[in-house]
């Protein structure tokens, strides 16, 4: 898949630049967290891009999509349901501790925490899903040292392609930055004295 991905990516994209990616840790259980700007493509260049295959969690409205639910299930999307989308959340019983499996496996989840795709220049209300996850598996599970790395991803139309959206006019460049990480390390709980 990250063979396909780079080449999709370099179709859409005349310009790919990955900024601070040694800030990403080579192995570990590693919650990566970015913006939303694409519904697609977004995505895409993570994929792309970084040393590690990312897992994702997706809206569980994306597996109706007949021509992407195939690609979903190649790259190993983990379906989340949600309230505003109608659904169930009691269907994420599995979800969330799939994530934290993984985690414990020292493998890569990555989310979108807006829970929307936007072209917004500013971040939407973030959900709790990426705490809930990085924390669950540190403190439920055990799981020892779980990074949570964020990510900035924009994109620049090229001159002169109008809105520049689209596959025909394409954009001109797309930059991911990585920023902060968080370690969970030990986290130790205690009981409140009243």
């Amino acid at each position: 898949m990250s063979r396909l991905a780079r080449l999709l990516i370099r179709i859409f994209f005349r310009r790919v630049e990955v900024e601070s990616l040694a800030a990403l840790p080579v192995d570990g259980p590693t919650v990566l967290v970015a913006n939303h700007i694409n519904g697609l493509v977004d995505a895409l260049l993570l994929m792309a891009m970084w040393p590690r295959f990312p897992r994702f969690l997706g809206k569980s409205g994306l597996f109706r999509i007949p021509p992407l639910w195939l690609f979903l299930k190649l790259a190993g999307v983990i379906p989340v349901y949600r309230a505003k989308d109608g659904e169930s959340t009691e269907r994420n019983v599995s979800s969330f501790p799939t994530c934290r499996r993984l985690l414990a496996q020292k493998a890569q989840v990555a989310l979108f925490p807006e829970g929307i795709s936007h072209d917004e220049s500013v971040l939407q209300p973030l959900t709790m899903g990426a705490s809930r996850i990085a924390l669950g598996a540190a403190i439920d599970d055990g799981v020892p040292g779980v990074v949570v790395i964020a990510v900035g991803c924009s994109m620049t139309p090229r001159l002169g392609s109008g809105s520049g959206r689209g596959l025909w006019s394409g954009w001109g460049r797309v930059r991911a930055s990585v920023g902060g990480r968080s370690v969970t390390g030990t986290i130790r709980t205690r009981p409140c004295v009243t």
